[in-house]
C-alpha cells in the first residue's frame, strides 16, 4: 500500500496535521478528553486502521513481545486500578474509556480506571505503542500510555488539552515530583510510542497515516526503573457529568532496537 493510499483511506477518519511546536516546562498539573463516537462507527475506523497500521508495520509488529486487539475480551494479565465498570467498554478490535474526574498528578491521585499489566517478563527495556482518538475540549483531560510503580512514581505519555491547544505530553513522577514535556498535536488519531529503558524513558507520537514520528521533549527523560512497575492505559480527569470517551485500539510490547 503506498503512500497515498494510506492517506486517502484515512482521509474521512481524521485530519493529519504536522505536530511540530515543543516546549518544556517543570511543575504543571494535567490531563486529556475523548469523543464518544457511536460504537458501529468506531468498529468500521478500527477496520480501516487495522490495515493503514499493517501497510505501515515495521519488524515491531511482528517480534511483538505482547499484543493486545481488544477483541472480545481482555488477555488475560490486565488489572485495573480503582476501577469504574460504567466508564469502560469493550468493542470489536477497541477499547473505549470515559475520562472521569480525578487526577494523577503530584498531589492528586484520585485518577480511576488505570488499566496495567506486568511488562513481559525479563524485558529490560521495551518499546510500549497505542493507537486512540479523542480530541480534547476541557482543562486537563487525557489519555494515553501509562508506567507505573504507584501514584507518587509513573511516567505517562498522554494527548491532553491546556493553553487552549491539543498537546502529546511526557510526564515522570518520582517521590510526588513531577517534570514533564509536551509537543503540540493536531491530529484525532494518533499512535503513541513509549520508549522505556532501566534509568530513563522517550515519548514520541505520529499521526496515523503519517509518516514521521515526533518526539516529545529533548531526549531520554531520567526515570530510573522502579520495583514492580506495571505498563498500560490511562484516562482520566474528564469533567463531571460530560460521555466523552477514549478509543484504544492496537496496544503491543515490543523489544528495543
Amino acid at each position: 500500500m503506498t503512500l497515498e493510499d494510506k492517506r486517502s483511506l484515512m482521509a474521512p477518519l481524521a485530519r493529519v496535521e504536522n505536530p511540530c511546536h515543543e516546549r518544556r516546562h517543570l511543575w504543571h498539573g494535567f490531563s486529556t478528553r475523548a469523543s464518544d463516537p457511536r460504537l458501529s462507527l468506531v468498529a468500521w475506523i478500527t477496520a480501516a486502521l487495522s490495515l493503514v497500521l499493517l501497510a505501515g508495520a515495521d519488524s515491531r509488529e511482528t517480534d511483538a513481545l505482547f499484543r493486545e486487539d481488544f477483541k472480545g475480551k481482555l488477555a488475560d494479565g490486565w488489572a485495573w486500578v480503582r476501577e469504574d465498570k460504567t466508564s469502560w467498554k469493550l468493542g470489536d478490535g477497541f477499547l473505549q474509556v470515559r475520562p472521569l474526574a480525578g487526577n494523577l498528578w503530584e498531589g492528586e491521585n484520585g485518577a480511576k480506571n488505570l488499566l496495567l499489566r506486568d511488562p513481559p517478563a525479563g524485558a529490560k527495556s521495551f518499546v510500549a505503542e497505542v493507537t486512540l482518538s479523542h480530541t480534547p475540549l476541557a482543562f486537563g483531560e487525557q489519555s494515553g500510555l501509562l508506567w507505573y510503580a504507584d501514584d507518587d512514581n509513573y511516567v505517562k505519555l498522554t494527548k491532553e488539552f491546556y493553553d487552549d491547544k491539543t498537546w502529546v505530553v511526557l510526564a515522570a513522577e518520582r517521590g510526588g515530583k513531577a517534570e514533564y514535556a509536551e509537543a503540540e498535536c493536531r491530529a484525532e488519531w494518533v499512535t503513541l510510542r513509549l520508549t522505556v529503558t532501566a534509568d530513563g524513558v522517550k515519548g514520541a507520537f505520529m499521526a496515523v497515516g503519517g509518516t514521521d514520528w515526533k518526539p516529545v521533549g529533548d531526549g531520554v527523560m531520567k526515570f530510573p526503573r522502579p520495583e514492580k512497575p506495571r505498563i498500560g492505559l490511562t484516562a482520566h480527569h474528564g469533567p463531571e457529568g460530560v460521555q466523552r470517551w477514549a478509543t484504544f485500539t492496537h496496544f503491543r510490547i515490543a523489544p528495543t532496537r
